[in-house]
């Protein structure tokens, strides 16, 4: 039977982010981030971590929170608290991310700038995410591999272009993926295109 591994050395190397966050307590925004630290503290309730201020300075930096560091997270609507929980899993540090969809509550804005930063994070030496992601979309201009799963059950894994394929994809969805996704961006490319 392997060893297991303790709970603070994977905690170091496996950060997570659910598509659901509370707060059930007046926490500050730094504070919730700082909680990112645990696992690189001394000891219990230590706060002998060297590198944990500039780790959460940066985490609130990268996620556009510096302004709201104070703030109660009480008061914060539902993608600001994702933002929250995506900037204490930056400060955590960690070479793994798994992510269940990230952009769950965001607007268009965030949804990129999350994602943007999640890829510039993966391009860091040993450094890999895995992300449960419904939005084909984002799936498409962000991953590097994918798993297609129908019911449970995995249908394909491998590059883009070999799962996403046009029949699998009406396999999975009972539909015309591709169809409806020119259909979903046909009026952009028109307006565009009046535009020009």
């Amino acid at each position: 039977m392997p060893k297991a591994c303790p709970t603070a050395a994977l905690a170091r190397e496996i950060g997570v982010l659910s598509q659901r966050n509370r707060v059930e307590y007046a926490y500050t925004v730094e504070e919730i981030v700082g909680l990112g630290r645990y696992a690189h503290e001394k000891g219990f309730l230590s706060h002998r971590d060297g590198e944990g201020k500039d780790a959460i300075e940066q985490a609130l930096e990268l996620t556009g929170l510096s302004h709201l560091r104070r703030a109660n997270t009480l008061t914060l609507s539902g993608g600001e608290l994702q933002r929250v929980f995506l900037a204490q899993v930056f400060a955590q540090d960690p070479r793994v991310l798994v992510l269940d969809e990230p952009a769950n509550h965001l607007d268009l804005k965030y949804q990129q700038h999350i994602f943007d930063l999640i890829s510039a994070w993966r391009q860091r030496e040993n450094r890999a995410v895995l992300s449960v992601v419904h939005d084909l979309g984002l799936a498409r201009r962000y991953g590097t591999g994918v798993l297609l799963m129908h019911r449970g059950k995995c249908v394909a894994q491998g590059a883009l272009d070999a799962v996403f394929t046009p029949e699998r994809l009406r396999e999975v969805y009972e539909m015309d993926v591709y169809g409806w996704m020119r259909e979903l961006t046909e009026p952009w490319r028109q307006e565009k295109s009046d535009v020009e």
